[in-house]
């Protein structure tokens, strides 16, 4: 099983990338893998702000940086579908 976080980032919320990644999501979720999207278009994002919250070795204080180490710590899958 993997872990696979999809990075959806089209402004058009029913536009043909994110219905591509939404396939691929059910194919994988088929396939009996953990998946999760994350909606980069309508997130609140920020970059490191540098408050030094995560010590330079812990996790990130901020929820999408935060979301993203978790998965990388675990060696999962992180895939973008930008928009096309």
């Amino acid at each position: 099983m993997m872990r696979i976080l999809m990075i959806e980032s089209s402004p058009h919320k029913h536009g043909s990338s994110n219905l591509l990644a939404e396939r691929f999501m059910e194919g994988a979720k088929e396939a009996g893998h953990q998946t999760e999207v994350f909606d980069a278009a309508r997130a609140n994002l920020h970059p490191c702000l540098g408050c030094d919250a995560c010590g330079m070795a812990g996790p990130c204080g901020t929820s999408f940086w935060r979301r993203i180490c978790w998965y990388l710590s675990r060696r999962s899958t992180i895939l973008a579908c930008p928009p096309s």
